[in-house]
């Protein structure tokens, strides 16, 4: 697919699930370019569903920023007990600079359930 840019924003939340013990849900996020850009810029959020009281809440935040670089990585987790059902949906927004000219794009891949819950 090709951008003005030049580059992408790709987002995936995914749980890592541990039997009986602590698991983990994760919002992870890449830009990459296929050249070097002078910045890029990412904030990461992860929210989840209480399906007790019936709201959403932010979990996590995670931000990264590098200078004369192609890709970065930005992530957001939150670390649980194994068992009760919540939601998680996460989202991230970016910026980059190329040649004098600001871009911007934002991503969210959907609302997904899993045992995770406090």
């Amino acid at each position: 697919m090709s951008f003005p840019s030049g580059c992408g924003l790709y987002v995936i939340t995914y749980f890592n699930y541990r039997q009986n013990t602590y698991s983990d849900v994760v919002h992870s996020a890449l830009t990459s370019c296929t050249f070097s850009v002078y910045y890029i810029g990412m904030e990461s959020v992860l929210n989840k569903y209480d399906t007790y009281w019936g709201w959403w809440n932010t979990v996590d935040y995670g931000s990264a920023g590098l200078y004369n670089t192609s890709s970065l990585t930005s992530a957001a987790y939150f670390t649980c007990t194994t068992g009760n059902l919540s939601g998680f949906s996460g989202s991230t927004s970016g910026e980059l600079y190329r040649g004098g000219t600001r871009y911007t794009a934002a991503a969210y891949d959907g609302t997904y359930f899993w045992d995770c819950g406090n």
